[in-house]
């Protein structure tokens, strides 16, 4: 396993624990990497480390920076999160690629039909869909045809939300006219709850 690669578990609670990061970190290999290097370097435990990342996401894994070697340059100047925003350079997106980013980190990272999502931002054809998928940026299920993000970039990019709220008010509009509606449908109900609970 690669996580044991850079923290030996002592017992097998922190087996389990371990089990439990790789599944929030969707087997990314070197964010399983990083997270490892992170418990040792910040001098954790695989419990702690969870506990951070369910209450405050990937930022919160920890401070102290961790050595990565990525492309065959080693790197030591930030923690896992600096390395996850790197990684996840935004900078090369186009507006509409970034605004389908912004809208789907409203989402569950289970997924949406990518109908819904287009009809309710308005967008009018699924170039920059494929573009990201074909990028890296967004997951398509071809057997359902709903689109997600990684958890990790959905949390890189509610954290650009503050600042690009503007970009988000078609999906939110969309989704109130849903509820306001009274929809019956079920699967609408349980997209609406889960993004509510977000």
């Amino acid at each position: 396993n690669l996580f044991y690669s850079f923290y030996n578990p002592r017992n097998e609670k922190q087996i389990i624990d371990i089990d439990e990061i790789i599944k929030i970190s969707n087997g990314h290999t070197l964010i399983i990497e990083m997270l490892a290097k992170q418990i040792a370097n910040s001098y954790i435990t695989p419990e702690i480390m969870l506990r951070r990342l369910y209450t405050g996401g990937f930022k919160n894994a920890g401070k102290e920076h961790i050595r990565v070697t990525k492309d065959g340059k080693m790197c030591n100047k930030f923690n896992a999160y600096g390395f996850i925003e790197r990684l996840f350079d935004i900078s090369n997106l186009t507006e509409s690629q970034f605004s389908i980013l912004l809208n789907l980190s409203l989402l569950p990272v289970s997924g949406i039909h990518v109908s819904w999502f287009t009809k309710w931002c308005d967008i009018d054809n699924y170039d920059n869909i494929n573009i990201l998928s074909q990028q890296g940026w967004l997951n398509i299920d071809r057997g359902s045809n709903c689109i997600s993000l990684h958890p990790i970039i959905a949390e890189i990019m509610s954290d650009k939300l503050n600042d690009n709220i503007c970009k988000v008010h078609g999906l939110l509009v969309s989704l109130k006219q849903l509820v306001l509606a009274g929809t019956k449908d079920d699967a609408t109900f349980y997209l609406i709850d889960d993004v509510c609970r977000i």
